[in-house]
């Protein structure tokens, strides 16, 4: 019986499955199309031969910029304030003034400091009446000898200038005296509030040597004869181009890399330094680092590729060129600037090749 029971079961399955098929047409598939994957024209550029206009953008540095920091050591200056009862007097700087060397940048009184220094003072002033009275004595009688009296009233007026000079450098040590010309660049506003906050920054003064400079390769000209504006922010700059700044420009750089080029090695990308004179600013705080923003003159004739190319490591850089088959083969490039976004090629390719896109 149950052998009976399953030799139906099968037959009626496999009745089954053969009526689906009859009923399975085949034009409901999809032919099988022949797509051959073209990887030469998907993931490929031309490298570019012919004229552009570059966009140059890029940061100026303010030339020998250097800065001061003023600041107080904490254990130092409580003890000073506990020694001569220290109050902070004033802030004789703003940010953006030009400082000279020796000028007192924060000042600082003292109780006991000052009342040393009247002390000297009166003593001095005592002193000198005394001798004055003395020469007048030595006028009128011209038998007795004052010059014993008058050499120790002289001494006496000495200690006391030395004891005002030795109180006067104390509160040097004590007072922020600006050390070299510059501009204040910074004040930490608790001096402001009347108190020193220490171990930190309260004045910053730095100095430069009046212009900017960045350095560009050789496909980069700027016009003599045309001014620039750049700018940090809100903060704009008129700029005018210097061919020269004392007596130097880029020809060691210029020297160098003729001597490269003369070479039957690998050129590196030549190079050399612009220099830029704020003028029409008004004296206003030249700022660290401006950004220039400009079109400069037509490239002609020269060889380019999308950046995208442009493969660095190891200090190169190389670009993966593609043959008809869509074999790769690195060639190593000099680049310079980016213009939009294509990179210039210095060095490496000639124009009409293709290269792989990563």
């Amino acid at each position: 019986m149950n052998k009976m029971i399953m030799t139906f079961f099968s037959m009626l399955i496999i009745s089954l499955i053969c009526t689906g098929c009859e009923n399975t047409s085949m034009d409901e598939l999809v032919p099988a199309n022949d797509i051959t994957y073209n990887k030469i024209e998907k993931n490929t550029v031309v490298v570019e031969k012919g004229d552009i206009t570059p966009v140059f953008d890029k940061p100026l540095e303010l030339a020998g910029y250097e800065e001061k920091k003023y600041r107080e050591d904490s254990d130092e200056y409580e003890a000073l304030k506990a020694a001569y009862e220290l109050t902070l007097k004033s802030v004789n700087c703003e940010v953006g003034q030009k400082v000279k060397k020796g000028d007192v940048l924060v000042s600082f009184t003292s109780k006991e400091l000052d009342g040393q220094i009247k002390e000297k003072q009166e003593e001095k002033r005592l002193a000198a009446l005394e001798l004055e009275h003395i020469k007048k004595l030595a006028k009128i009688n011209d038998t007795e000898n004052y010059d014993e009296q008058m050499e120790s009233i002289k001494q006496q007026i000495k200690i006391c200038d030395l004891y005002i000079q030795d109180i006067s450098d104390k509160y040097n040590e004590i007072n922020i005296v600006c050390e070299e010309d510059g501009v204040v660049r910074y004040i930490d506003s608790s001096l402001f509030d009347g108190y020193v906050a220490t171990n930190s920054d309260l004045i910053i003064v730095s100095k430069d040597d009046g212009y900017y400079e960045t350095e560009v390769d050789n496909t980069v000209s700027f016009d003599a004869e045309k001014t620039y504006e750049a700018g940090s922010g809100a903060t704009k700059y008129e700029l005018a181009v210097l061919e020269k700044v004392d007596g130097k420009l880029s020809d060691e750089k210029a020297e160098n890399n003729e001597r490269i080029s003369n070479t039957n090695e690998k050129k590196e990308p030549q190079t050399h330094v612009a220099y830029f004179k704020p003028i029409n600013n008004n004296g206003q705080m030249l700022e660290k680092s401006i950004r220039l923003e400009t079109e400069l003159n037509t490239l002609k004739d020269v060889c380019y590729v999308d950046k995208q190319a442009i493969i660095r490591m190891e200090n190169a850089e190389y670009v993966y060129m593609v043959d008809d088959e869509g074999k790769r083969r690195a060639v190593k490039v000099i680049t310079g600037d980016v213009v939009d976004n294509y990179c210039i090629i210095l060095d490496g390719l000639s124009g009409g090749e293709r290269v792989a896109l990563p």
